[in-house]
């Protein structure tokens, strides 16, 4: 009586099986199908593409357009990209900084020699005087 139940249970178990396989092959076929779709429409959709709409995005881009970020290379072309230009701005600030305490020093300078030149002759001047009332009286 077991045997006759394992039997049955095999035969069952067996045409199930076999009933199940061809399924999953149709299944896998078609996927396997809309799989090679899909590429020929993204070959087809990149190789007929405009000049102009090829061009416009980056060649560091990923080539699947779901996917738009930038690789490590182009990560790291922007990151010099954006040193050299904030070191460029960081060269011109110094250098208007620089200019503008050259210049001010500058007038610092002309405003202490005009002083001193001012007391010079103020001095000078005084001095003078002096020298005119000593020699008056």
């Amino acid at each position: 009586m077991k045997t006759s139940r394992h039997l049955g249970l095999i035969a069952a178990t067996t045409i199930a099986l076999a009933g199940l396989l061809p399924a999953a092959q149709a299944q896998d076929t078609t996927r396997e199908q809309r799989m090679d779709q899909a590429l020929q429409n993204y070959r087809n959709g990149n190789t007929n593409a405009a000049p102009a709409a090829r061009d416009a995005q980056p060649a560091y881009r990923s080539a699947d357009p779901r996917n738009p970020q930038p690789g490590p290379a182009a990560r790291a072309e922007q990151n010099i990209k954006e040193g050299a230009h904030n070191a460029g701005a960081a060269v011109k600030r110094g250098a208007h900084r620089a200019g503008d305490a050259i210049k001010h020093g500058a007038q610092r300078t002309g405003e202490a020699v005009g002083n001193g030149m001012e007391r010079s002759g103020d001095a000078i001047r005084r001095g003078g005087e002096k020298l005119k009332d000593k020699s008056a009286s």
